[in-house]
């Protein structure tokens, strides 16, 4: 069973602050690699933290529902 984000985490604080770091980095390889402007690197990091913001709240959603499907020994999706 994964594991959502902000359980890997001791807490959600330590979790934004590993996204943020996450995220400079590849805005800063985009950066370095492709030569993009501002305005376009700042569209991309709002993109991916709101698609990791998805991310973690499904997760998050997944693992409070207890075991996922599969998990109980059929080999299928219950």
């Amino acid at each position: 069973m994964t594991r959502s984000p902000t359980r890997v985490f001791k807490n959600w604080k330590t979790a934004l602050l590993g996204l943020v770091l996450i995220e400079g980095l590849v805005l800063g390889i985009l950066w370095a690699r492709y030569d993009f402007d501002v305005p376009t690197l700042l569209m991309i990091g709002g993109m991916l933290f709101i698609f990791w913001g998805y991310v973690a709240w499904v997760s998050d959603a997944e693992g409070s529902k207890g075991e996922l499907g599969g998990h109980d020994g059929s080999g299928g999706l219950s």
